[in-house]
């Protein structure tokens, strides 16, 4: 049976994800979850699961209802404690788009979002709002406009890179549901 969801070009890797979480991005939502399972030896199983908002709700402090999401993706290790396992959400690129302005003034220049696909992978970033079509290409190729251009193997990476950009440089504020401004 083929895989209909391919994560890799859909959720953010877990290291990009643990630094949103760390930066405030909402883990209440619903949606797709890293799980980390915690084991006393250096061994670390991490799974993608599906939870939605309701079933957060209710199964915030429940472990054995996690316990029983953990056998049906076949780990059978007993948990003890809520310390067994990290929760960190993986939002989709739906998700992360309403968190990436489509204008952003700079340096009293106005710049816009721009996505670009190469070779080796995504460019997430803010070009000239001026910028006509035909300069696009140059653009894209010299990166002498790019005002600030975020690199990532796979889509929803470069879209994270450019969120925890964003963030760290205090251009958007997460404050539960509030996108930027």
């Amino acid at each position: 049976m083929k895989e209909i969801f391919f994560r890799n070009k859909e959720v953010p890797s877990l290291n990009l994800c643990k630094i949103l979480k760390r930066h405030g991005y909402p883990q209440d939502e619903g949606g797709w979850y890293w799980l980390e399972i915690i084991d006393s030896t250096p061994y670390e199983k991490v799974e993608l699961i599906y939870k939605s908002w309701a079933d957060l709700q209710i199964e915030k402090k429940e472990t054995e209802k996690w316990q029983k999401l953990l056998k049906e993706k076949g780990i059978y290790r007993p948990l003890i404690s809520e310390d067994d396992f990290i929760i960190t959400k993986a939002p989709t690129i739906n998700e992360m788009e309403r968190w990436l302005p489509e204008k952003l003034d700079l340096d009293a220049k106005r710049y816009r979002l721009i996505i670009w696909k190469n070779a080796d992978g995504y460019w997430c970033g803010y070009i000239p709002y001026d910028c006509k079509f035909k300069d696009f290409e140059a653009v894209q190729v010299t990166g002498k406009d790019w005002r600030i251009k975020q690199w990532g193997e796979t889509l929803p990476n470069a879209c994270a890179q450019m969120v925890i950009w964003l963030l760290g440089n205090k251009y958007i504020k997460i404050d539960g549901r509030r996108k930027h401004d």
